[in-house]
């Protein structure tokens, strides 16, 4: 509990570098700095229902800071706009990519200004016009990269998954994680993330002109391992690992998670 709330002081006041980091202009160390947009990014894959109907995009924004409760900044006029959105169960960044739509604004996550800790700028959700965000991206390119990754994250997820409908065959064949990996992305063209831990666990698979999803549920629980597709070692990927493993991932990307879920239940009707 301690620790959660250390995070999250730390995510709005840009808390003190740790020992023996250099720190940036902004304040932060570029560990702090991960773990901050981490947790701003898991409270932007929280879902909502919600209507607006001619709001000003600055009242929209104070009332998804409320359910964020993430630092928010609206630059310039584009407070003003008026917006018109209705959204069910729909996570927060989409909400947001269609006020700012609709408003004809842009976001992005970056340092705002300073904080109440000397030395250190509060890191905030910033509205403004696209020509303005632009301008705070290019001041801060490490931030600007970070989010740009997150918006792509679940495209990429949904590539991923599209690639495992294609087909493979084995026909009563000793493999082990390893080896299926290596099949998958050579078929598949999907980077896979096999880790170390499950590399050598060998098992038989069976199964002919069956989908590569398929497979890979029936070669997890033949080798008591599990998958899933999330960010891992810098890039989204299909990842194969210990079912605890996996649990931690799934944990910390929750929308890439219930993609996932999503296609296995789809899977297992057709």
């Amino acid at each position: 509990m301690m620790r959660c709330l250390a995070l999250v002081v730390a995510a709005l006041l840009c808390c003190a570098g740790r020992a023996g980091e250099d720190a940036p202009a902004d304040g932060w160390t570029a560990a702090e700095r991960d773990e901050c947009l981490e947790i701003y990014f898991r409270n932007l894959d929280r879902h909502i229902s919600a209507e607006f109907t001619d709001e000003p995009l600055g009242e929209v924004s104070s009332f998804l800071n409320s359910l964020t409760k993430v630092a928010v900044v609206v630059l310039g006029d584009v407070g003003n706009t008026k917006v018109t959105v209705r959204f069910q169960d729909k996570p927060i960044r989409e909400v947001i990519d269609w006020i700012c739509k609709e408003g004809k604004a842009a976001w992005t996550i970056a340092p705002s200004g300073p904080s109440t800790i000397p030395g250190k700028q509060v890191v905030a959700i910033v509205y403004g016009s696209p020509e303005k965000i632009a301008e705070i991206e290019k001041q801060y390119p490490e931030y600007a990269k970070q989010v740009a990754d997150y918006r792509r994250r679940l495209p990429v997820v949904d590539a991923n998954l599209r690639r495992l409908e294609r087909r493979m065959t084995f026909e009563k064949v000793e493999v082990t994680i390893e080896d299926l990996a290596h099949f998958v992305m050579a078929i598949a063209q999907l980077n896979v993330g096999c880790l170390p831990e499950v590399h050598k666990t060998k098992f038989v698979l069976d199964c002919k002109d069956e989908r590569i999803g398929v497979i890979l549920d029936k070669a997890c629980k033949a080798s008591k391992t599990d998958w899933t597709v999330a960010p891992h070692s810098g890039a989204v990927c299909l990842v194969v690992a210990l079912p605890e493993t996996i649990a931690e991932l799934e944990k910390k990307y929750p929308d890439c998670a219930k993609k996932v879920q999503e296609y296995r239940k789809k899977a297992e009707k057709k």
